[in-house]
């Protein structure tokens, strides 16, 4: 995760190198531009199932949340170099923030790429369940970092209990079709009896 924060980091530094007067300018009106659509009071409490299951919001929250622990990780070490500690020491101190860096990256990927296969599946009955699971993936993660997006102020209690609430009932969904999910994968019975502790026949 460190190795995968790093390479983040480098990536930030490089685009703000290149970036001009202008290019900073307009980095700076993408996030006001976020915190008015996504962060108005309208969204944040917004518990709909329809925008709760949008991808869009869902790509949407995974990005603001890899791009905000992203530049707060950048201005720490920034903060803690200029203050002249020694690189290696700020990276130390730094260690839990920058996992989290890599985790958030990740995360996102996962999403995106995930999204991509859902879109170039022409089975319908496949792509149902996929995207039962796509939505099983991003709302488990919001709810996991649900404590994260209620002090950036990016959902309100009202929206992340509904978060959870529609997790629940996904799973529930999700469960009729464990078996045949499972035999996808063509595991051996005999190891999955094994895993289960239930034995030979």
């Amino acid at each position: 995760m460190q190795l995968v924060a790093k390479s983040r980091l480098t990536e930030f530094k490089q685009e703000f190198a290149s970036m001009n007067l202008f290019g900073i300018l307009n980095y700076v009106a993408d996030q006001a531009k976020t915190s008015i659509t996504e962060k108005n009071p309208i969204i944040i409490r917004n518990t709909d199932d329809d925008h709760l299951l949008d991808p869009e919001f869902q790509l949407n929250a995974f990005e603001f949340r890899e791009r905000d622990i992203l530049t707060s990780a950048a201005k720490r070490l920034k903060r803690h170099l200029d203050d002249g500690m020694d690189s290696f020491d700020a990276f130390n101190v730094c260690q839990h923030h920058l996992v989290e860096v890599g985790h958030a990256y990740i995360e996102r990927i996962i999403f995106e790429q995930f999204r991509k296969q859902i879109d170039n599946t022409s089975d319908a009955g496949c792509k149902v369940i996929l995207n039962k699971l796509s939505h099983v993936f991003a709302l488990s993660q919001f709810d996991t970092n649900k404590g994260w997006y209620l002090e950036q102020g990016y959902m309100e209690g009202v929206k992340t209990k509904a978060i959870r609430k529609l997790l629940n009932q996904l799973c529930w969904e999700v469960r009729q079709d464990a078996v045949p999910l499972v035999d996808a994968f063509k595991i051996p019975d005999v190891l999955l009896k094994g895993s289960v502790g239930l034995g030979p026949e």
